[in-house]
């Protein structure tokens, strides 16, 4: 049999796995040809296995790790080998799910909507940031309208209005709330709605569970924002979000960058009166 190094020696990696398995379907005498059509891999899978690009399916229909065990017939010329195959393949499949961006299409805004209240009501911590909107737990009925593009009295308004009825003032929730002073400069109602939806964010921000810090135009940033707008669910997801879906993070790492982000941002950011005196004043140029 090829020499392999010993299980505490290799490296679990895909180029291993695959190396190993090249190494066997040699010992075995066996095709790549031969493989395929005992198994259920493609041509095409199996050389990217081979190559370190790709990793054995191990899901409800197939168990290509198995497949190639017993097409090699590991289980009896290298257990150990066997064994320690089975356990890294599910590993890496672990690791490339946890890495794994979910990118969810959303026909409309609601649907994307709907998404981070569900997150929402599963979370004790939110961190939000936008750099465009102002956000959906904070906006009034008439800001609601504008952004979906509906009358105020449409029955979609209505259920959104609900389902953020009072999310704010859920004292078991705490809301890091981050906006730049853009959500003001572009308004999108008149004159009178957008002097409302300042005020409702100065109320909103004397909660004591709400932290609503803004970010002026003037402050300078050792570079830009990550994206425009992103929610960060206690440590445990980022959701990011377009006018045509959304993605959603939940590798540890990850999330741990979208925090520090969030962090590097509410640092240079106006906090409690001063924030509220900034958005006061730009308040007064709608009255």
């Amino acid at each position: 049999m090829t020499d392999v190094p010993a299980s505490n020696e290799r490296q679990r990696d895909p180029g291993t796995v695959g190396a190993l398995l090249r190494a066997a379907r040699g010992d075995a005498g066996l095709t790549q040809t031969a493989v395929v059509e005992a198994t259920s891999l493609s041509q095409a899978a199996l050389s990217r296995i081979e190559r370190g690009d790709g990793l054995p399916a191990l899901d409800d229909d197939r168990d290509q790790v198995a497949e190639l065990v017993t097409v090699y017939r590991l289980g009896d010329t290298d257990p150990e080998l066997a064994t320690w195959l089975r356990d890294v393949v599910e590993e890496l499949h672990d690791r490339r799910e946890e890495k794994r961006v979910v990118v969810v299409r959303g026909s409309n805004i609601m649907a994307m909507q709907r998404r981070f209240t569900r997150e929402e009501q599963a979370s004790t911590r939110i961190r939000a940031w936008s750099q465009g909107l102002i956000l959906g737990q904070l906006q009034s009925p008439a800001y609601t309208a504008a952004v979906l593009g509906l009358p105020e009295d449409s029955p979609e308004v209505r259920q959104r209005r609900e389902r953020y009825a009072g999310a704010p003032r859920n004292r078991l929730r705490q809301y890091d709330v981050l906006l730049a002073e853009t959500v003001a400069r572009w308004p999108l109602v008149d004159d009178t709605a957008m002097l409302d939806q300042l005020d409702d964010l100065i109320t909103t921000s004397q909660l004591p569970n709400v932290d609503l810090r803004w970010l002026p135009l003037g402050v300078r940033l050792e570079r830009l924002p990550l994206l425009p707008a992103f929610h960060v669910y206690d440590d445990r997801m980022v959701i990011w979000s377009q006018i045509d879906g959304s993605a959603t993070l939940t590798a540890p790492e990850d999330v741990a960058r979208y925090v520090a982000e969030f962090e590097r941002l509410q640092a240079v950011a106006l906090a409690g009166d001063e924030a509220r005196s900034a958005i006061a004043e730009i308040a007064s140029e709608f009255r």
